[in-house]
């Protein structure tokens, strides 16, 4: 099997994601990174809980985060294809900004069988589609962050 490499990976600076954790107003929310990469939000989560999930596509990112975050319920897969049995107060991370045309060819045709089955009838991105996904995992009491930039 191939290594899986990091895609568009920009890591998130620590004071964004210091922000973003003060905006989260449940107690001790049941949380997920959704694409931790080289762990920065994976870093501070424990400051608002102990019921913390997190996804990672790269093999290395992976293994790092691990060794460091044991206490963490990680899962080394792409978020395009996971399928959780539980659902998330709280969805929180900086998805990979790319076009689907720059993406591996097996990300593009997931991409295209997931817009289909949403019926999006607009250009979409990959970011675009960890932020739907996201939604569909959240419990009832919603609180979404969703990012207004679209990189092509």
């Amino acid at each position: 099997m191939p290594e899986k490499k990091p895609i568009a990976f920009f890591p998130t600076p620590k004071e964004i994601v210091t922000y973003m954790l003060q905006m989260v107003s449940i107690n001790n929310p049941c949380i997920l990174e959704s694409g931790f990469g080289s762990g920065v939000f994976l870093s501070q989560l424990s400051s608002i809980s102990n019921n913390v999930h997190g996804i990672e596509y790269s093999d290395d990112f992976f293994d790092e985060a691990r060794k460091k975050y044991p206490e963490y319920n990680l899962t080394h897969t792409d978020y395009l294809d996971f399928k959780p049995e539980l659902k998330y107060d709280v969805i929180i991370g900086n998805p990979p900004y790319i076009a689907p045309e720059k993406m591996p060819l097996h990300m593009s045709n997931k991409l295209k069988e997931i817009v289909v089955k949403i019926t999006i009838k607009t250009r979409t991105t990959h970011s675009i589609l960890f932020e739907v996904i996201s939604i569909a995992l959240l419990t009832p009491v919603i609180e979404v962050f969703v990012s207004n930039v679209d990189m092509h």
